[in-house]
């Protein structure tokens, strides 16, 4: 990313850092963050899905995200059945709108208690979270994917 706009402008507190272009080198979106080629995982083992860390950018926040090995399990959901791996996220705000002002959210997310479980989609060779748990200001919250369902000519036409 070279430059960015907001519109209309984000409105910083004194504390927080302006999303600076330093901020705009080696990042992705919250979504394909979370989305791993099993290729690259391969070469190690799966528990080597969670040692990563993520440069994320939201458009409004700029953070650090590192994923810790927590676990191993299986799951058996329509469109998916396999091992699972259990990762801890640890957040790092850099820059943006992050804390009460933001988002409705603390400056420091409790990150021993957001935890996202990935599992392998064979047939796309991707590593997807299945699900992410976590403790907010409000209490716990927990997502969880019920139903994949990959067309598989799109797949194909799409590696």
């Amino acid at each position: 990313v070279k430059t960015m706009s907001v519109d209309p402008p984000a409105v910083l507190d004194s504390n927080q850092t302006p999303i600076e272009p330093k901020h705009l080198i080696a990042i992705v979106d919250p979504l394909s963050a979370f989305l791993m080629a099993a290729g690259k995982v391969e070469g190690s083992t799966q528990a080597g899905l969670c040692d990563r860390a993520l440069s994320i950018l939201d458009g409004l926040s700029r953070y650090d995200v590192k994923l810790e090995q927590q676990g191993t399990g299986t799951i058996v959901q329509k469109g998916f059945a396999g091992n699972t791996t259990v990762c801890r996220v640890v957040f790092k705000p850099v820059a943006g709108q992050i804390g009460e002002t933001g988002r409705g959210r603390s400056a420091s997310p409790d990150s021993d208690r957001i935890l996202v479980t990935f599992g392998r989609v064979s047939t796309m060779d991707l590593y997807v979270p299945v699900s992410v748990q976590a403790q907010t200001q409000f209490g716990r919250a927990s997502v969880a994917l019920t139903e994949i369902s990959v067309d598989p000519a799109r797949s194909a036409a799409s590696r």
